[in-house]
């Protein structure tokens, strides 16, 4: 693709879907936030971060976007990609995926790796005959899951599962609410921020997903 065409279809995709072009660069906002955050939220923070790293990173800097090409649909669009790495939230997105799964045993009845992993689910499986065998496609998974809902629903699984005291709870919310407000990035010169869903490039994305579709589909989201 020709750089001309590529940033003809971000710009296509910033104008018409869920952002907001922002007057100015919001990431020493955000780091200020961050940092009182983490100092009030200390028994939680450690919770998290057992090695005592540093969460917020060395010089960190503005989320990036990049686009990939959809090359099996008509017209070639393009799918969003906020790169984290280096951002602010990245360190601690990263601990939420991994505390959150271990510590509410999560395991998503919905969900497969690949293709391969299905049809060995589906190789012993009887279809009746009076049944069709049908899948369901979430059009832009990441960006139609509210982050709102899915900050209550671990709020009622960490109250219900966890057997951690409330206060920590509460500051394991408030640290996770701290990173889906982490909703702005760059581009070229110019800054957005994402008005509503999940950041495709956040490493706590995929866990909020599987556990919002859960909910709605109306599984159990634990063992």
């Amino acid at each position: 693709m020709s750089r001309v065409d590529y940033r003809e279809k971000v710009y296509h995709l910033l104008n018409e879907n869920k952002f907001h072009e922002l007057p100015y660069n919001p990431t020493n906002k955000f780091i200020a936030k961050m940092k009182l955050t983490l100092k009030t939220c200390q028994e939680a923070s450690h919770l998290l971060n057992p090695s005592r790293q540093n969460i917020l990173p060395m010089n960190p800097t503005t989320p990036l976007l990049y686009c990939l090409p959809k090359i099996h649909k008509p017209n070639c669009p393009v799918r969003p990609i906020v790169s984290f790495t280096g951002s602010p939230a990245s360190k601690l997105s990263h601990m939420f995926s991994t505390f959150l799964p271990s510590c509410l045993k999560f395991e998503s009845t919905f969900s497969i790796k690949n293709s391969l992993e299905l049809s060995s689910r589906l190789v012993n499986f009887a279809i009746p005959s009076d049944c069709v065998l049908v899948s369901f496609d979430v059009v832009n998974l990441f960006p139609s899951i509210p982050p709102d809902e899915c900050l209550e629903i671990v709020r009622q699984l960490l109250f219900e599962k966890s057997g951690l005291h409330t206060h920590v709870i509460l500051d394991l919310c408030t640290l996770l609410d701290l990173v889906l407000k982490q909703n702005f990035f760059q581009f070229e010169n110019k800054y957005y921020c994402q008005v509503d869903g999940l950041s495709m490039g956040s490493s706590i994305s995929p866990f909020l997903s599987e556990a919002f579709m859960s909910k709605f589909l109306g599984a159990p989201m634990v063992n």
